[in-house]
């Protein structure tokens, strides 16, 4: 089975996606397997980055309170008792999160998401709070990677990867 064939720009997405998702496993276990699949990856190719991204390197976080409307029942899951933070609500935190490093709405050039890859690794019950902390793992041209982390009391929760471009207004 051969998957879609991409365009380059859609194609640099995915490989750089996983490239980092690859180091951010690394970074997180000590694992020697994943640290010589992340050196066999490579570097991507980086363009000096637009003025308007952050530095690598650069954070932030944010604390949210899982509500009933972040809940996986809430969102559609067909176990109505499932009353825990949904993986799709976490994927949107990484991104809101991600976005308080960019520049503002109407302040410059805007942003959208155009890869995301969220591991959801444990629950977060309605009433905890879950501290999202992003990081700037890498920057070229228009685009951004993001290193993603979740945590509730202290706990990873979640972890990802998240890419966004600029777009001109």
């Amino acid at each position: 089975m051969s998957g879609p064939e991409l365009p380059a720009g859609p194609s640099r997405i995915v490989v750089d996606n996983l490239r980092f998702a690859v180091r951010q496993a690394a970074s997180l276990t000590d694992d020697a397997t994943l640290t010589a699949a992340s050196a066999a990856l490579g570097d991507a190719d980086a363009a000096a980055p637009d003025p308007a991204l952050p530095a690598v390197s650069a954070r932030t976080t944010r604390d949210l309170v899982v509500a009933d409307a972040d809940t996986a029942s809430a969102l559609g899951h067909p176990d109505e008792g499932v009353a825990v933070l949904a993986s799709p609500r976490l994927g949107l935190w990484f991104e809101i999160t991600s976005c308080d490093l960019l520049p503002a709405p109407g302040e410059g050039p805007t942003s959208v998401g155009c890869g995301i890859l969220v591991h959801h690794l444990g629950r977060s019950d309605v009433g905890e709070t879950v501290t999202v902390e992003v990081s700037v793992a890498h920057t070229s041209g228009r685009h951004v990677v993001f290193d993603c982390v979740a945590r509730t009391d202290g706990r990873v929760v979640g972890v990802g990867t998240h890419h966004r471009v600029l777009l001109g207004r």
